[in-house]
C-alpha cells in the first residue's frame, strides 16, 4: 500500500471513529436525562410509543411540509424538555444526515433520476442536468433523514437508560 493511500485510510478511519464517538456521546448522555423537562416527566413507554409513531409518520409521508412541521415540532419538544438547541442541532445534523446527503447527491443528475433540467453542466465533453425530480427525490429523503435522527436522538437524550 502506497503512503498516499494510507493515510486517506487513517483519515477516513479517523474521520468515522471521530463522527462514532460524537453519536455515542448523544446516546449515552445521562445528564439530559436526569433534567425537570417535558419528554423526561413521561413515562418512557408512553414516551418510546410516542416518538415511533412520529418515526413512522415522518418514514411514511410523501409532502416534505409534513416531514419538516414534523422535524419543527421534534425542535419544539427538545426546548421543552431542556436540550439546548445548538447541543441538540449538533448532535442530529454532523454525522448521518451529512453523510446520507454525500451518498444521495449523485440523484440529483440526470443520469440517475431523469426528469425536468433545472441545470446543466458541461464537464468536459460530457453533459451533466440537475433534474427537478432528483432534486425533489433527494430533498425527501434527506428531510425524512434528519428529522427520523432528531426524534430518535431527542428519545435518547430525554430517557434514563437504567
Amino acid at each position: 500500500m502506497s503512503l498516499r493511500n494510507k493515510k486517506n485510510n487513517q483519515f477516513i478511519e479517523h474521520s468515522l471513529l471521530k463522527g462514532l464517538a460524537l453519536f455515542k456521546d448523544s446516546v449515552f448522555s445521562e445528564e439530559y436525562a436526569s433534567r425537570k423537562g417535558f419528554l423526561q416527566s413521561l413515562d418512557p413507554r408512553i414516551k418510546m410509543v410516542t416518538i415511533l409513531f412520529f418515526l413512522c409518520a415522518t418514514v411514511i409521508t410523501k409532502s416534505i411540509f409534513v416531514i419538516i412541521s414534523l422535524y419543527a415540532f421534534c425542535l419544539v419538544l427538545a426546548f421543552f424538555s431542556k436540550i439546548p438547541i445548538g447541543f441538540f442541532l449538533k448532535r442530529t445534523w454532523i454525522f448521518i444526515p451529512f453523510f446520507s446527503l454525500f451518498v444521495l447527491l449523485p440523484a440529483i443528475f440526470n443520469v440517475f433520476t431523469p426528469g425536468e433540467a433545472l441545470f446543466n453542466l458541461k464537464l468536459g465533453g460530457a453533459s451533466l442536468s440537475i433534474t427537478r425530480q432528483g432534486v425533489c427525490a433527494v430533498s425527501l429523503v434527506a428531510a425524512r433523514i434528519v428529522s427520523a435522527v432528531s426524534f430518535a436522538i431527542l428519545l435518547s437524550l430525554t430517557t434514563r437508560h437504567t
